[in-house]
């Protein structure tokens, strides 16, 4: 079969090639055709582990030529593809097939995962797809953790390394603050002139992406020479040396442009940027969307708190647990004060991207009650809206990753369910995964191991950190847009805002 998914592959790339010179030709329709027979014909074998990589990667990769190809005229390809078939335009169909093409390049990996010996650079490359995806999507948070683990695990992967300096460019688009943006621009030219001067002979990388790297180069010493040469850049000594920022800077959990990117940046930047008075017309003054921010920070400052005392307590029980009568159930119980902060610490992420999707309900003046807003429905009568036009769109795909039935991450939701509304037993040692152990849900007691217990809230720490920064991204972009007076009918007048002194955080 993999012969077979090797002429899939040539197909497509012929597909591909063709297009550069016609696009929706009679001769590029009905290799559609074929190729879409292909698919399906190769999809109803039974396939190896090796070949599942390949194929899934193949299929992901043809449904991107797809869409650009059916961008000029829907209904014209439609009628030679099965697959676009299902939808009755093309923004219906955008949204449906980037769900389809992430869930197969992350069906690629998990299969590599299983103990695959398709070679690492091959698998480096499906990363490498799947962080440009991320990006797509406006996940640049993602996209950018992706491309660093691709590069590093593949002994600097050149497509991996270029598209990393891409993507810190693109961060320095979201960021506002120069000093940032500066750094984030000298690291993007860094990675590229180091990429650019090994692969001259390397086989991993054609002679087209070679000229693209060079051509994003250019245009990044070009923004540095016009708009950013009198600018200081960000700097490691900007950072403060506090045991439990270090901490969140070398977990990569610190909300700061430079700590996407690497493990500095401790102090927590970001917020909702100065959108001028007037622009928040409803406010009446109250601050309303400031407020509501600095709720989110304390929020996901208090989950990630709780972590770091998890991490760097070295009693051996802590005093809330003494004279606590708890029965010994016999099964290696995970008992006790770690316990609880773990559990508390997930909840208490979790709970923030409520608040997230409650905050751009508001501002998008969405028609619902709040009490029936949550972060997996705030958007739905702006759905596409906000997917594919909207600088919120990562938002909205990364809800979809929480699909409580279907996404990626559904775990961490029924997860925090159990915690919330169920029982949970947190054993020691527990064998059964915990994707396993969540499936059924409709049990009154669930067990899962302290573990896994730990890694989970990690991951949702991480996933929540995503959201806030996605937010702030969605405001700069509104920012800019206001400044550089490219929203009609917004003149800006900066607001005066001030900030908290440490002393005044009770």
């Amino acid at each position: 079969m993999l012969e077979e998914i090797m002429k899939l592959g040539s197909l497509i790339d012929e597909l591909d090639s063709n297009m550069l010179v016609e696009r929706a030709s009679e001769t590029n329709l009905n290799l559609v055709k074929i190729i879409e027979e292909k698919v399906k014909d190769i999809g109803e074998k039974k396939l190896n582990l090796d070949e599942v990589i390949t194929f899934k990667y193949t299929e992901s990769n043809y449904y991107a030529i797809l869409m650009r190809l059916a961008w000029d005229n829907f209904d014209k390809v439609k009628a030679y593809s099965n697959k676009l078939s299902e939808w009755n335009n093309y923004s219906q169909a955008d949204l449906e097939i980037k769900i389809e093409r992430i869930k197969l390049y992350r069906e690629a990996l998990e299969a590599y995962d299983s103990g695959s010996i398709v070679a690492p650079e091959y698998v480096a490359q499906i990363s490498t797809n799947l962080g440009n995806l991320y990006h797509e999507m406006g996940r640049i948070v993602e996209s950018v953790e992706v491309l660093s683990k691709t590069f590093t695990d593949t002994n600097e992967f050149p497509m991996a390394l270029g598209n990393h300096g891409i993507k810190c460019y693109t961060l320095a688009t979201y960021s506002i603050d120069s000093n940032i943006n500066k750094y984030l621009l000298n690291l993007a030219l860094e990675e590229l002139n180091y990429m650019l001067e090994n692969v001259r002979d390397s086989d991993l990388i054609v002679p087209e992406h070679i000229t693209m790297f060079e051509k994003w180069k250019e245009h990044i010493v070009y923004v540095m020479d016009n708009e950013l040469k009198e600018v200081k850049s960000w700097e490691a000594s900007m950072d403060v040396d506090i045991p439990y920022k270090n901490w969140c800077s070398k977990k990569q959990l610190s909300l700061n442009y430079i700590n996407i990117v690497k493990s500095e940046g401790n102090i927590d930047s970001i917020h909702i940027p100065d959108m001028g008075i007037g622009y928040f017309g409803e406010d009446d003054g109250k601050m309303t969307y400031y407020s509501w921010f600095n709720t989110i920070k304390q929020e996901f400052n208090l989950a990630r708190y709780n972590l770091y005392l998890i991490e760097t307590s070295d009693y051996e029980f802590h005093e809330s647990q003494q004279h606590n009568v708890l029965i010994n159930t016999l099964d290696y119980p995970a008992v006790g004060y770690k316990t609880e902060l773990l559990k508390t610490s997930l909840k208490a992420a979790y709970g923030i991207l409520d608040k997230v999707g409650l905050f751009c309900s508001y501002f998008f003046k969405v028609n619902a009650k709040p009490g029936r807003i949550d972060f997996n429905k705030w958007y739905k009568e702006v759905e596409i809206e906000i997917a594919l036009d909207s600088p919120f769109n990562a938002l909205y795909w990364l809800s979809k990753d929480l699909d409580f039935k279907t996404g990626y991450f559904k775990d961490i939701r029924r997860l925090r369910n159990v915690i919330e509304h169920r029982y949970v037993r947190i054993l020691d040692y527990y064998d059964v995964s915990i994707s396993d152990e969540l499936k059924d849900t409709n049990k009154y007691e669930y067990i899962i191991s302290y573990e896994d217990l730990y890694d989970i809230t990690i991951e949702t720490l991480k996933l929540v950190r995503s959201a806030i920064f996605y937010m702030v991204n969605g405001f700069n972009v509104k920012y800019k847009n206001v400044v550089y007076r490219e929203t009609p009918g917004k003149i800006f007048l900066p607001l005066y805002l001030d900030v908290y002194d440490d002393e005044w955080k009770n």
